[in-house]
Formats: structure tokens, C-alpha cells, sequence
């Protein structure tokens, strides 16, 4: 397990830009693992290639997203989209006793099916594509209930991993309006107003994006008497990063991934309650 070592708050009395330099800081240590230097002891971080962890992978989203009401329960018992299926996306997880307890997925952008969002915010969506080389999109944002907060953590670390490996210039998230201070913390912005993500549910979201290529290059020119945060971002995201390596090693893989993927395509259509859905799946089975 990671320990959290948040130092002191700042004195108040430290006015002006320096104030507010520390003060952004604070809160986001008090929100990220601040141990860099140490793997996790109680669970690991590796990405899903196996049929059985994308079930359970899937299955978790499906379960915590239910509780939380940003979805009707689907009778499958798990969130399978087109996306979940596409040799374009890459599923993370934490694992902690062969048990899936956190995972985030990174959809890259495709002419055949687009990114998640799209169905919302199409038209923020397509603007930013107008201007951007490669979009991709987090998805699949859940942990286990009473999870360490260093889950979570540890899994956007291997997001941005991905991100670099795969060249993306723009990665795009869609949030809770509650998370905006958070992803604002880590070089996002929002892109459009409020809107409804469930056409059944009142679901109120926000989308934000972070442009990747300005985010590379203040790491790769930030030294150790800049702005604190900024030297913080640049150790958590950059330099002490081992995901880094681990993702170009994981995508040599990938084969594996699609393979297990059909096996889970035929597991669903076992436990699959209606004609549709097997539909559905057989569908989704020519995206790979």
C-alpha cells in the first residue's frame, strides 16, 4: 500500500503569486499519492489482456456505475460497448488477490467508431478533431468500494503512459461537474457546457481535454525551482513514471487482447438474456 506524506500547508501569510502557487500544490497532493519512489505492495497495475480480467474489468464498471445511478442495470451485469471491443482501446487494471479492483480504459479515435463522448458532445468533439492530429478519450474511470485512493492514481499514470506511447495530442475525459477542480489540477480544460450523458438518468457532465503536446513539453523544460506543482506533475507524471516502459511491453500483446476478446464475445452471448443483445455482440465482433 502507498503512504500518503502530504507536507505541511504553506503559511497564509505567503501572499501574491506564491500564494496561490502553493496553495494549487496543496490540494493537489492532498488528491494524488504523493509516494513516487515505491511500487504497490497490495496490488498490481498491469493492463487486461485475459477473457476473464475484461469480465471482471467490465463487470466492475458496470457494478459501481449502477450504484452510483449513471446507469440503468444492464442484464448482462456488465458495460459493453462497441468501444470495450475495439482493438483501438487499451484496458487498465489494478488487481489485488487475482481480483479486479480498479480500471480506466483509453480509447484512441477512429474514422469507424469515434470515442465515447461523442453521442453527447459531438459538436465540441468534432472541433477539437478539426485542430488535433489524434484524440482519445478515458473511459471506464471505477474502483472497488473502499479501494485506496492510490488505485485510481496509479491507473492515470499509466493513461498518460499510453497517451505518449500512442502519439495522441489531445486526450479527453468526461466528468462529474463536482471533478472539474481535480482535472483542472492535472492541465485539463472544460470544452462546452453541461449537458445530460443518459438519455434515461440525469446524469449532468462536463467535458475536458488536455492538450498533450504542451503537457509533454512543460515536463520535458520543467526543472527543480519552478512552480512547485509543475515540478510535482513532472516527477508523478514524467520522470518517476515507470508505466512509461511497461506500456510499450504491453502492446507487443495486443494479439492477445483481440483473442480473448472473441472468447469474451462468446461468454456474454452464453449469459446474454435477449436475441438483440447477441445482436449486439456478433456485431461488435468485426471491429477487431
Amino acid at each position: 500500500m502507498y503512504i500518503n506524506r502530504l507536507e505541511k500547508k504553506p503559511a497564509l501569510k505567503i501572499c501574491g503569486e506564491k500564494n496561490k502557487q502553493y496553495t494549487k500544490y496543496y490540494l493537489l497532493t492532498r488528491s494524488i499519492n504523493r509516494d513516487l519512489y515505491k511500487n504497490p505492495k497490495n496490488f498490481i497495475i498491469k493492463r487486461a489482456f485475459s477473457s476473464n480480467e475484461l469480465f471482471q474489468a467490465y463487470k466492475l464498471v458496470h457494478d459501481r456505475y449502477v450504484q452510483r445511478k449513471y446507469l440503468d442495470p444492464d442484464p448482462m451485469g456488465v458495460r459493453i460497448r462497441p468501444y470495450e471491443l475495439s482493438r483501438n482501446t487499451a484496458t487498465f487494471i489494478a488487481k489485488k488477490h487475482n481480483k479486479v479492483i480498479g480500471v480506466s480504459s483509453l480509447v484512441v479515435d477512429s474514422k469507424l467508431i469515434g470515442l465515447p463522448s461523442e453521442k453527447v458532445f459531438n459538436k465540441e468533439i468534432k472541433e477539437l478533431r478539426r485542430y488535433s492530429v489524434l484524440l482519445s478519450e478515458v473511459t471506464n474511470q471505477a474502483i472497488e468500494e473502499n479501494s485506496d485512493n492510490s488505485v485510481i492514481t496509479e491507473l492515470i499514470r499509466c493513461l498518460f503512459a499510453q497517451v505518449v506511447y500512442k502519439g495522441c495530442d489531445k486526450l479527453l475525459i468526461t466528468v462529474n461537474k463536482s471533478h472539474k477542480r481535480f482535472y483542472e489540477l492535472n492541465y485539463f480544460r472544460q470544452k462546452g457546457d453541461i449537458k445530460n450523458y443518459s438519455e434515461d438518468l440525469y446524469t449532468p457532465v462536463i467535458l475536458m481535454y488536455a492538450d498533450m503536446i504542451k503537457v509533454v513539453n512543460l515536463f520535458n523544460n520543467t526543472n527543480k525551482n519552478d512552480d512547485p506543482v509543475d515540478v510535482f506533475m513532472t516527477k508523478f507524471y514524467n520522470k518517476k513514471n515507470p508505466y512509461l516502459n511497461y506500456v510499450k511491453r504491453w502492446e507487443k500483446y495486443r494479439d492477445i487482447q483481440i483473442n480473448n476478446t472473441n472468447k469474451l464475445i462468446k461468454r456474454l452471448q452464453n449469459i446474454s438474456r435477449t436475441e438483440n443483445e447477441k445482436k449486439i455482440l456478433l456485431h461488435t465482433k468485426h471491429l477487431n
